[in-house]
C-alpha cells in the first residue's frame, strides 16, 4: 500500500500559527512535532517537513473532532515574524494550503493594534451608559 501525503490547511498570527488537516483519530498519536520538525510516517501516511522558523515545543495544541485536527503551535518567543510558507524549503506545495478563512497579513494586524491603542475610552461613560440601558 501506497503511502499519502497529509493536506494540511494552515494560517498565522504575530504569535501562533495554526495547522488543520483531516486524519483518522487512530493515527494522530503517529504525529511528531519538534521544535523544527512536523513528521508523520505510519503505514497509512508519511510526510516529513521542517518549518519555516523555530516552534516552542512546549506550547502545542491539538484538538480533534470526528476526523479533522487541529493543531495551535506558538512561535519562539524571540522570533515573532511572519511566516512565508509554513515549510523552511516551501516543499509540499500541493499539500500545504494557506486557510485564507483565517489568514491575518503583518499590516493588517498591526493596523488593528493601533486602531484599538487610538480608540478613547473612557471607563465612567461607559459604566454610566451601561446603568441608563437597565
Amino acid at each position: 500500500m501506497n503511502n499519502k501525503y497529509l493536506t494540511i490547511f494552515w494560517h498565522q498570527n504575530k504569535e501562533y500559527v495554526s495547522l488543520e488537516t483531516f486524519i483518522e483519530k487512530e493515527y494522530i498519536k503517529d504525529i511528531k512535532i519538534t521544535n523544527e520538525l512536523f513528521e508523520i510516517n505510519n503505514e497509512k501516511y508519511t510526510m516529513t517537513f521542517n518549518f519555516f522558523n523555530e516552534i516552542n515545543q512546549e506550547n502545542i495544541e491539538f484538538n480533534s473532532m470526528d476526523n479533522k485536527l487541529k493543531i495551535k503551535l506558538e512561535k519562539k518567543q524571540n522570533n515573532y515574524e511572519y511566516w512565508n510558507y509554513l515549510s523552511k524549503n516551501n516543499e509540499f506545495k500541493n499539500q500545504i494550503k494557506v486557510n485564507w478563512n483565517f489568514w491575518k497579513d503583518e499590516d493588517e494586524e498591526e493596523d488593528n493594534q493601533q486602531e484599538m491603542e487610538n480608540m478613547p475610552f473612557n471607563m465612567e461613560e461607559m459604566m454610566a451608559s451601561m446603568q441608563n440601558n437597565t
